[in-house]
């Protein structure tokens, strides 16, 4: 695989795991304002982190749009191990978003059933 190629694989999925970052870091500064704004310290570094990483994929697409074909192959190396990492990364908070979601529907639907059970019992006698 040639080296531009990588770098837009390593930009796309670069951009993926900025975007996630930065949302999840989001989510906890608010639930840290919660805990006397120190809490939110660490929601804070990661939507810094996240916006790094967007930063980098600017980059990543720049140099693919100017690169030469004849490069180091230590660089399309080093450029297809990044790759691989932040398409792993992504993929994984991805998924891990899904469960998130699965779980809460359950836990609502938990809810939900424990509530007209409990209407059931007692609803007659409130």
């Amino acid at each position: 695989m040639n080296l531009r190629v990588q770098l837009n694989d390593l930009a796309r999925w670069t951009g993926v795991v900025g975007w996630l970052t930065i949302i999840g870091g989001a989510i906890s500064a608010l639930g840290g304002l919660f805990a006397y704004i120190v809490g939110a310290i660490p929601g804070i570094i990661t939507v810094i982190l996240g916006i790094k990483l967007i930063n980098a994929r600017k980059h990543a697409l720049n140099i693919s749009l100017s690169i030469e074909e004849n490069v180091d192959p230590n660089m399309n190396g080093m450029v297809r191990e990044l790759a691989m990492y932040f398409k792993i990364q992504g993929i994984l908070q991805i998924i891990g978003i899904v469960l998130c979601i699965f779980a809460l529907l359950v836990v609502l639907i938990g809810v939900v059933v424990a509530g007209m059970s409990f209407m059931d019992l007692y609803g007659s006698s409130l």
